[in-house]
């Protein structure tokens, strides 16, 4: 048993098991004071911000998309469509 503690491997897997179990205190404390997981808070935000800058109408949708995070175009009007039932380009056509 000593031998399997001096091994650096299981100090290697210790320190992840104890890692994955923080995040996932820190993911739950999350969600119960915001309602959203940290990645749902961050698209949230980011929709958000994509919709003010659509708003504003100096930036395309593609260089809207990278600004507020996004990988591309796509990736937003995913999310854009999902939350907010409307796609991007739905937007920026309205006066």
């Amino acid at each position: 048993m000593t031998a399997m503690l001096e091994t650096k491997s299981l100090s290697v897997d210790f320190s992840k098991e104890k890692e994955d179990g923080y995040k996932r205190i820190f993911s739950q404390l999350f969600k119960q004071s915001t309602g959203a997981t940290p990645h749902q808070y961050i698209i949230r935000c980011r929709i958000e911000k994509a919709k003010q800058l659509l708003l504003q109408r100096e930036f395309s949708i593609a260089e809207i998309a990278t600004q507020v995070g996004f990988v591309d175009q796509s990736h937003l009007n995913r999310y854009f469509k999902r939350l907010m039932g409307v796609t991007p380009k739905t937007v920026l056509q309205k006066k």
